[in-house]
C-alpha cells in the first residue's frame, strides 16, 4: 500500500488499526522533489564528482523521472 501526501496523513494512515491488526505493509512518499546537492569540495577528478555526475546522468536518461525517488533538483555550488 502506498500513499502520497502530508506528513500528518501518512502518521494518521499508518496508525490505523487495521494495517497494524493485518500486519499490512505501508510505504509513504511525503515529497517527490528530490535534490542532489554536489558539496563545493566534490570537485571534477574526485570520486564524488565522478559519482554525482554519474547518478545524475542515470536519473535523466534512464529514470527519466519516472519514479518517486527520482532526483528532480540539482544544486552545484
Amino acid at each position: 500500500m502506498t500513499f502520497t501526501g502530508s506528513a500528518q496523513t501518512g502518521r494518521l494512515l499508518k496508525a490505523h488499526p487495521r494495517l497494524i491488526q493485518e500486519s499490512v505493509p505501508f510505504t509513504m512518499e511525503a515529497d517527490s522533489l528530490n535534490a542532489s546537492i554536489l558539496g563545493e569540495d566534490a570537485v571534477p577528478g574526485t570520486p564524488e564528482f565522478d559519482l554525482f555526475i554519474k547518478e545524475v546522468r542515470n536519473e535523466m536518461t534512464a529514470k527519466a523521472g519516472q519514479k518517486c525517488t527520482a532526483i528532480r533538483r540539482i544544486i552545484v555550488p
